[in-house]
């Protein structure tokens, strides 16, 4: 996981007894995953050969330019989640919530805001108890399994109105 993080992202783990329980992939405003041409072309690109021609066509025409539009708007100078996962034996125990809370506090210290994307409405209660409003939702259809929405949550520092609902 370490060659696809740039230098300012940011992994928190989650340990009990000696095992890895929880997991967060943070991203500093202005950063994100895959932001040289040298991590997208030893993981994006390889990621992309794998999935075939058809399907990066589909995903570049159908999904990357909608989700695109809502991240540029709710991602905008915040700090990014990019993978939060916690052993399924663990749930239930706020791992997930104190892999985000370091984050969120750090956001609110420096004036900052937090954000993350997330394809489960289950995730989006979640997200939602720990202090993130819903920004916005883009519906993507026709996906290789069927129609699916994305919905974007932001935690902000001090509290804003949201510049952009899809």
């Amino acid at each position: 996981m370490a060659g696809v993080v740039s230098p300012r992202g940011y992994i928190y783990v989650s340990l009990f007894e000696e095992e890895i329980v929880g997991v967060a992939l943070w991203f500093g405003p202005g950063d994100e995953l895959f932001a040289t041409e040298e991590q997208r072309a030893a993981h994006y690109d390889k990621w992309n050969q794998e999935r075939g021609p058809a399907l990066v066509q589909w995903w570049n025409v159908n999904q990357a330019p909608p989700v695109n539009e809502l991240v540029k708007n709710s991602r905008k100078d915040t700090w990014s989640l990019s993978l939060l996962a916690v052993s399924p034996h663990h749930r239930r125990r706020r791992i997930a919530y104190n892999l985000c809370k370091f984050v969120m506090d750090k956001a609110m210290a420096q004036g900052e805001g937090a954000s993350v994307l997330t394809q489960s409405q289950d995730n989006v209660k979640i997200y939602e108890t720990m202090g993130f409003s819903m920004f916005g939702d883009v519906k993507i259809v026709g996906g290789p399994g069927g129609d699916y929405t994305i919905f974007s949550l932001t935690f902000n520092w001090p509290p804003m109105e949201p510049e952009h609902k899809q």
